[in-house]
């Protein structure tokens, strides 16, 4: 796991943002399926990597009862990074509208 501070693009998560799993050792915070796809979408779209795309599709298959919507969308706009072809082949994947500006 990456060292502190957790951060999507420059969006800064709080460590209270992630979620935690207990385990017999002790206590694990993890991201949340809605920060993974962000992780994998501004991987995309920085470096252009296919790879991080198809795994933010794949995330947000897996998982798409748990991907807060709003919460991405909102983030893909701060981030600027809304008009590029990873983020709108992402949005057209699950059928869903790219945000307002």
């Amino acid at each position: 796991f990456p060292p502190a501070p957790l951060s999507f693009g420059g969006t800064y998560i709080d460590h209270s943002q992630c979620r935690l799993l207990k385990t017999n050792l002790g206590n694990l915070r993890i991201i949340t399926p809605t920060q993974s796809v962000m992780d994998r979408l501004i991987a995309a779209a920085v470096w252009n990597e296919p790879q991080s795309l198809d795994q933010a599709i794949l995330v947000a298959q897996h998982q798409e009862k748990e991907i807060e919507w709003a919460e991405l969308d909102a983030w893909v706009v701060k981030e600027k990074i809304i008009s590029k072809k990873e983020v709108v082949s992402f949005y057209s994947e699950f059928k869903r509208d790219l945000p307002a500006k």
